[in-house]
């Protein structure tokens, strides 16, 4: 079986796929990823595994024409036969990954893709933009209205403006020259330009962007809830509880954020004063006594001449 053809055939197209679902995974376990860019990579990946059908991957192409693996002389392959479990295997695997991701394309997940610009039209810049998408999204924004009214109204929001402050948003981004190769603008930069205009449904897409796309951050304070709360701290109160978490789970991002950038001048400059003190001549250390030969004073004193 080893030296089969098809059997290294087919183990390379196990290994295509697992790789995109791997990368797939990854994507979907990052803390800043949105829904829409998680509906996004489910559809890239699906696509790519579907077209292992026509076009082999990368690992199948190194050994597609070729009777031999590493000096090893490969059986032939039945061609028939390896299409066939190749086109069950892919076919089940995109059945499976549709199934358990069918609610992303409808309702109020679909609805939620507007919180990603990759999602909206490219402007046509020869057109009348009034025209072309004065239609686009409304739609989707009154399902969110309908489907988180009682959070919104809770909040103060007035969601009767929000149809009316969408349309705004919409024409005022797109007369700014909206495009998705060229758009730099980011929800927080969007709610600094027309929070004045528009503070309605922008608190729309502020709460539609706090909702995870995944559950692997709740995973995450699962894991880190063991580490806090173990058998031998079981009586730890909620708030302390808390805190202990909070600074846990904000460790990584205080050492990325503030104290990585710095690290290299901090430790430079401790070398440099520990050198400067080595080299001090008021200073000498002797006999693991500091002493002083300016003022005779031992290290139980304070040495005012160092």
């Amino acid at each position: 079986m080893g030296k089969d053809g098809g059997v290294l055939r087919f183990c390379c197209l196990l290994h295509g796929t697992i790789y995109q679902l791997s990368n797939l995974s990854k994507s979907l376990q990052r803390s800043v990823s949105t829904l829409a860019e998680a509906q996004s990579c489910l559809s890239s990946t699906q696509a790519v595994i579907e077209k292992y059908k026509s076009r082999p991957g990368p690992k199948t192409r190194a050994v597609l024409d070729t009777d031999t693996y590493e000096g090893v002389l490969l059986k032939p392959t039945d061609a028939d036969k390896h299409d066939k479990a190749k086109n069950e295997l892919i076919d089940s695997l995109c059945q499976c990954i549709t199934a358990r991701f069918s609610d992303v394309n409808s309702g109020v997940l679909q609805a939620m893709r507007l919180t990603s610009f990759h999602c909206w039209p490219e402007a046509d810049t020869s057109s009348d933009f009034s025209l072309l998408f004065s239609d686009f999204g409304d739609e989707e924004v009154n399902k969110l209205i309908s489907h988180f009214r009682p959070l919104l109204l809770s909040a103060g929001v007035d969601v009767d403006l929000i149809p009316d402050q969408w349309t705004i948003l919409k024409t005022e981004l797109y007369t700014a020259g909206f495009s998705q190769e060229t758009f730099e603008k980011t929800w927080p930069t969007v709610n600094r330009m027309l929070r004045h205009r528009c503070p309605d449904v922008l608190d729309l897409f502020n709460a539609l962007l706090t909702i995870p796309a995944t559950t692997a951050d709740c995973e995450r304070g699962f894991s880190v809830m063991k580490q806090v709360k173990s058998d031998w701290r079981s009586r730890l109160k909620g708030e302390a509880r808390f805190n202990q978490m909070f600074c846990k789970r904000s460790k990584q991002w205080v050492l990325k954020k503030i104290f990585i950038p710095h690290t290299t001048q901090f430790v430079d400059e401790l070398i440099q004063k520990a050198i400067d003190k080595t080299q001090s001549k008021h200073c000498v250390q002797s006999a693991n006594v500091l002493t002083c030969p300016a003022t005779a004073c031992t290290a139980t004193q304070h040495c005012t001449s160092a």
